[in-house]
């Protein structure tokens, strides 16, 4: 497509780079730039060490003004950010003498003076990014949590434990490329555990809430990907410590890069159901059907109204309530008849290089911009396992 090359790692700025790239030629982007006032990567032109978060929201603005241009019309854009608190002014512009050559890398803060902000507000910077982001002409559809399981401890005394980030999705237009089906989620319709109620909920042991429709549990054993996400952090052993863990970014990649498009024109196959048969559902189940459809006497109270009608009646009623069993497949949007290829995963700020090579193991192709050299050659081409990837100055033939 375009004559972009994929599967690739390439030492660019962001911003610089992108103005090059070709208009809608990649399908999706993952990206996680840096956090604000966070980390000194040590590079003149790096994103996240500006005076002041308004400078920091605008530089990023541009960056992903220039990703709308790049990114299909039909495409996603999955941004993961964090917050930042502003600090105290007695240690904002001193190195830490616990630390001389600068905790994460930084000597200097740039976080204790942040207007409209007082010392120990949390500034909040990620809905500050999301709603820049929105009034310059992105979709706003999402917000998900990142739950972390094993977070970072804290000291802290006066507030909780800091255990989530954000990942905004965005999209280009009102309409685009999702697979929902992709990234389904099995319903928990198992017994409730003996804890007690939280705040008048009850949880199951995974710690999550059945699914229902009305008062009756999901019939096909799945249902939609919910906004809270509970993924564990991956340490890495390099000097990039802030790292993607995979979990994370799958879904994003198998809800937004099309597993199968078309090679000349890029468009997405589009997922077609076919019902291939009917199972019975959990609540007939539980109801007491058997595997045939029949019941053994136990039934609930609607079957038994039902009995009361004629036997055709009554086995219409339950073909209807046994859940579809479908057989999916991808068929084309277009009429370009030229062969297929897979969707394009984009990162300007890939660091260690995690989203191309979860894209490359999907089955999808990417590619990933990074201002640090020393983090490209030597955490990112480590990170890939198997996954062979050129560094390049560039991805233009």
């Amino acid at each position: 497509m375009n004559g972009l090359k994929t599967d690739t790692i390439i030492n660019r700025d962001a911003l610089y780079a992108l103005r090059e790239l070709p208009e809608e030629s990649v399908h999706c982007c993952v990206t996680s730039p840096p956090y604000y006032a966070l980390r000194d990567y040590g590079l003149d032109a790096q994103i996240g060490r500006e005076d002041t978060p308004e400078q920091y929201i605008d530089r990023l603005t541009e960056v992903f003004r220039e990703l709308r241009r790049v990114l299909r019309s039909d495409g996603t854009f999955w941004l993961n950010i964090a917050d930042t608190y502003c600090g105290t002014g007695n240690k904002g512009y001193h190195a830490d003498p616990k630390n001389p050559k600068g905790r994460n890398g930084q000597q200097i803060a740039r976080n204790n003076r942040v207007s409209g902000c007082k010392q120990k507000d949390l500034i909040g910077i990620p809905w500050l990014l999301a709603f820049a982001l929105r009034a310059d002409g992105w979709y706003l559809r999402s917000d998900i949590i990142w739950a972390k399981k094993n977070c970072m401890p804290e000291s802290v005394k006066d507030r909780p434990t800091k255990s989530h980030e954000y990942i905004f999705l965005l999209s280009k237009s009102q309409s685009y490329y999702y697979d929902n089906e992709a990234i389904k989620e099995p319903s928990v319709t198992g017994k409730w555990d003996a804890m007690p109620p939280i705040g008048g909920v009850k949880h199951t042991e995974s710690g999550e809430n059945p699914t229902y429709s009305g008062n009756t549990p999901s019939n096909n054993g799945m249902r939609n990907k919910r906004d809270v996400w509970f993924v564990s952090t991956k340490p890495y052993k390099g000097a990039h410590y802030a790292t993607f863990p995979p979990d994370l970014i799958t879904p994003c990649i198998l809800a937004g890069a099309p597993e199968t498009c078309c090679a000349e024109c890029g468009a997405p196959y589009a997922r077609v159901a076919k019902i291939v048969g009917k199972q019975v559902t959990e609540s007939m189940r539980i109801a007491g059907c058997n595997d045939a459809g029949e019941y053994n006497g136990q039934a609930t109270k609607d079957f038994e109204s039902a009995k009361a009608q004629n036997a055709s009646d009554t086995k219409r009623r339950i073909l209807e309530s046994m859940s579809q069993v479908k057989d999916y497949s991808f068929e084309p949007t277009c009429t370009c008849n030229a062969g297929t290829t897979s969707g394009i995963v984009f990162d300007p700020f890939v660091g260690s290089g995690t989203t191309v090579a979860t894209a490359i193991q999907l089955g999808r192709r990417g590619v990933g911009l990074d201002l640090s050299f020393k983090y490209l050659n030597e955490n990112a081409k480590a990170r890939i396992d198997d996954v062979r990837l050129p560094l390049l100055e560039d991805a233009w033939k």
